[in-house]
């Protein structure tokens, strides 16, 4: 509760619902996969602490230029938020918790031979309750089968989403996607 009230005014109200429904997905995740459930709790409500924040913004609470990683900002607006993660989950709520902290950072781009963790955060992310697209339903369904093959499928959805809008593909979705293509299932 002290993390919710902290993270409030932080983002929106939208947003914060939305970190609400991470969080409970989160958790059924992690009790369906017998993993730390108060990790993956932490990590499924702070993952977008971020989220409304900037470059600047960070620079006026005294962050570093270096921490505030604007060159990110200006090319990836859109994922910046979860690499600054780390850093701003530190800051404000004092988690000094690595597993959190990378499960954070990776929830948007995933990456090659994330931990269970991080694919947790980073399929209930994409299949919390309040999302909208054909196949969450069906994404849902394989995060409780096998959380690789659910990283797989959000992530080529991901890739096909962006290439039909030419948008940018950051190397870490790319390295993500190649990594769980022929990634065991780990049902």
């Amino acid at each position: 509760e002290s993390y919710q009230s902290i993270l409030k005014p932080l983002i929106s109200e939208t947003r914060f619902e939305h970190s609400l429904r991470v969080q409970e997905m989160a958790i059924k995740l992690a009790e369906h996969y017998h993993l730390n459930v108060e990790k993956a709790s932490v990590a499924g409500l702070l993952h977008d602490a971020a989220k409304s924040m900037t470059p600047k913004a960070l620079l006026d609470i005294g962050f570093s230029e270096s921490r505030c990683r604007t060159q990110f900002f200006d090319a990836y607006p859109k994922l910046w938020h979860a690499f600054v993660a780390p850093d701003v989950v530190s800051h404000f709520f004092e988690v000094t918790d690595t597993d959190i902290a990378t499960a954070c950072q990776w929830h948007t781009t995933g990456n090659a031979d994330m931990t269970e963790l991080e694919k947790l955060l980073f399929v209930a992310d994409a299949i919390e309750e309040g999302r909208e697209y054909p196949e969450r339903t069906l994404f849902e369904q394989q995060a409780f089968e096998s959380l690789d093959t659910a990283v797989f499928s959000i992530t080529k959805a991901s890739i096909v989403k962006l290439t039909s809008l030419n948008c940018r593909i950051h190397p870490f979705t790319l390295a993500c996607y190649n990594f769980y293509l022929n990634a065991p299932s780990d049902g």
